[in-house]
């Protein structure tokens, strides 16, 4: 679908109702996937999280959607890491998760406040949170709220080159993180 989405967007053939459609589609299946295996000695790569953060940041960048589907975007991303699972993420789904979000929050579209908004959900998970080990989903949030952070601070690598472009609202962004992150982790502190 990322490919399919990339090609119709840079071709000028995919018109917004049709993106919207497929998005839509592509969402209320990631939020209900429970399979988040990356590896699977039988099966191979089944690695849903990290496709579908691909697929994210394919929709990010289509020129179509308007700051309310950036905000739809931000949401799933919440969405599919506050689902519960026993699954701790190891195939690096933190990381393609992370730059996603990352390529969504570079968008112009956003504002403070709607770049922010979707850390409300995790903020109050992590409020409710009880004393004992550390759920799977907490950790692979926290993980890749962190990988956001410095993807958000310092740019990350396409097509083998170090891209930099300064997120607008960098700032209120790794602040926001950072408030969050606290919640869940007392050594994390602001510079």
């Amino acid at each position: 679908l990322g490919c399919i989405v990339e090609r119709s967007t840079h071709s000028g053939q995919l018109n917004r109702e049709t993106l919207l459609r497929w998005f839509e589609s592509f969402a209320n299946w990631y939020r209900s996937e429970t399979d988040l295996r990356g590896w699977d000695e039988e099966l191979g790569w089944l690695h849903a999280v990290a496709h579908g953060a691909d697929v994210i940041a394919t929709f990010a960048q289509a020129p179509e959607l308007r700051e309310e589907d950036l905000v739809a975007l931000l949401d799933l991303v919440a969405a599919r890491l506050l689902t519960p699972t026993t699954w701790v993420f190891r195939e690096q789904e933190d990381e393609r998760l992370g730059r996603a979000a990352a390529i969504v929050l570079r968008r112009s579209e956003l504002t403070r406040s709607t770049a922010t908004a979707w850390l409300g959900s995790v903020a109050l998970a992590f409020s409710n949170g009880k004393p004992g080990p550390t759920p799977p989903w907490a950790s692979n949030t926290m993980r890749t709220l962190r990988v956001i952070y410095i993807i958000v601070d310092r740019g990350f690598q396409t097509e083998g080159a170090l891209e930099f472009r300064q997120t607008p609202l960098r700032e209120d962004i790794e602040s926001a993180i950072v408030g969050v992150l606290r919640l869940a982790s007392p050594y994390t502190t602001e510079l």
